[in-house]
């Protein structure tokens, strides 16, 4: 077994975005599978010490990548110079601003994608510009992209015109499997992520109405930030049993996850959702929750599981209680609870950093 120095240079900021649950996931289970990583990204996290640089940037819109490529500029020739790695893993976000070094680099390095921009804004137009250029720059000088799904790689080849190697690391989670049993008199259903219009959270509210029509007893909570959080708020203020919190810290999180039954995917199917593969589904499965939510490949596990449940109709939440009643008839929520934490034992960041270390092997 060969253990490896690694420099990974991430635009996710470390410590608040929740998005950076794949970096803290993946650099702790390296470090446990005893390779060195150096990480460098905006934010800070103290528990890293030496082995995180922090990457100073301005948090004013359109400038937040520039000005962390500026500033990452600075600091890497030293770092580089000081250091010899084996390989070096670096975001989407900084590869074009740092396309002159990049293509003179001797190290082996690798593109990382974790999925492209998603603002529906003028911003959105500068990163997908950032994004295409940084894939059509990739494809002639990084060894592989990381991606985290076939139908990533699909979207690549389509939208930025690239086919190049790619290796699929899918989101993991460090969660510690479920041991405690679930009370079942109440039905609790969960939602965690980014609160905005694209995610369709407008359809929970439905799937709510829907339940209480049908009599079944429930409970729902909505748990983060975005720009329809304050609708969502509004929209349910009156509707017992809806709860809509702020971000919270990952050990409360894991409280209510503990005693809760069926995690929420709302997106609906459009490229962007369909491609991805959501932290939630492995955080979900790994405390025994039944995923639900409409039919498409980003809300599947990647072989048919019978604790995903899924539909294809416009209306899913109308089809979704419907199933939801026949396995809770049947006796079975507690069954397809256990299978899914069964499953989710191949999702862990271990298996997952394990599986990537494999993979990066075969380019160097």
């Amino acid at each position: 077994y060969i253990y490896m120095k690694i420099l990974w240079i991430s635009g996710r900021e470390i410590g608040s975005d929740l998005a950076s649950s794949t970096e803290v996931g993946i650099f702790t289970s390296l470090v446990k599978l005893g390779h060195d990583v150096q990480i460098m990204s905006p934010g800070e996290n103290k528990k890293w010490g030496e082995k995180h640089i922090k990457i100073n940037n301005k948090k004013f819109p359109g400038l937040v990548t520039i000005t962390g490529a500026i500033d990452l500029g600075k600091k890497i020739d030293s770092i580089l110079f000081e250091q010899a790695y084996d390989f070096i893993l670096i975001d989407w976000r900084y590869v074009y601003f740092l396309r002159k070094r990049l293509s003179k680099l001797k190290i082996p390095w690798f593109m990382v994608d974790r999925g492209p921009p998603v603002y529906k804004n003028w911003k959105l137009r500068l990163q997908k510009i950032t994004w295409k250029k940084s894939w059509k720059f990739s494809r002639k000088h990084c060894k592989a992209g990381i991606i985290v799904s076939s139908n990533h790689a699909n979207f690549i080849e389509r939208y930025a015109d690239v086919k190049m190697n790619f290796i699929i690391a899918p989101s993991g989670t460090s969660f510690p499997s479920l041991t405690e049993k679930k009370e079942y008199n109440i039905l609790n259903f969960i939602y965690i992520g980014q609160i905005d219009k694209r995610r369709d959270i407008d359809s929970i509210i439905k799937l709510k109405e829907t339940l209480d029509k049908f009599g079944v007893r429930n409970n729902i909570t909505i748990i983060g930030e975005g720009d329809y959080k304050d609708r969502i708020k509004k929209l349910t203020s009156k509707i017992s049993d809806f709860n809509v919190l702020s971000k919270m810290k990952r050990d409360d999180i894991n409280i209510i996850l503990k005693r809760s039954h069926f995690g929420l995917m709302p997106m609906p199917k459009i490229p962007i959702w369909e491609m991805s593969s959501p932290i939630k589904i492995s955080e979900y499965a790994r405390n025994g929750l039944i995923i639900i939510g409409p039919k498409h490949e980003g809300n599947m596990w990647g072989r048919d599981v019978p604790w995903i449940i899924l539909s294809e109709k416009k209306d899913w939440w109308e089809d979704v209680t419907t199933k939801i009643l026949k396995i809770q008839m049947e006796g079975n929520l507690e069954k397809y609870s256990l299978n899914a934490i069964q499953d989710s034992d191949d999702r862990t960041w271990d298996n997952i950093a394990a599986e990537l270390i494999n993979e990066v092997e075969k380019y160097i």
